[in-house]
């Protein structure tokens, strides 16, 4: 809340998504887009809300079974769903995807690709200010 003390166009709000429906719908109706940063259980949840209000919506997410099962009825609403939009899985699959494309351009091939994203270091190895 201290961070949104300087800021005048940002009012935080404390909303449980699984039990104040109403608020959420509420929350949804007055704003353009959606970007929903709960846990991934609950994008389901505020995805319902957004189809109900014809609001867009981003998720860091992948899209899980039950997310998927929202394309139909957010199609037909006119909703874009956006997800995959975050560090992992988001930024990591198009730098991955650059480095396929770019090796596969020069006429090579790849033998094996893996991909670690947003762990934490070990101690020994945080060597930045962060920590």
């Amino acid at each position: 809340i201290n961070f949104a003390a300087a800021r005048p166009r940002c009012h935080p709000v404390t909303l449980n998504v699984a039990a104040e429906g109403e608020k959420l719908n509420q929350l949804v109706s007055q704003h353009d887009l959606v970007v929903s940063l709960v846990p991934a259980p609950f994008h389901p949840v505020v995805a319902r809300a957004a189809i109900a209000n014809r609001k867009n919506m981003v998720t860091a997410s992948y899209v899980s079974p039950e997310l998927a099962e929202l394309q139909a009825e957010a199609a037909a609403a006119g909703v874009v769903i956006l997800n995959e939009v975050g560090l992992d899985p988001g930024i990591d699959h198009i730098s991955a995807v650059a480095l396929l494309d770019s090796v596969q351009a020069a006429g090579q091939k790849i033998l094996s690709f893996s991909s670690n994203c947003g762990g934490l270091p070990a101690p020994e190895a945080a060597a930045n200010r962060l920590g």
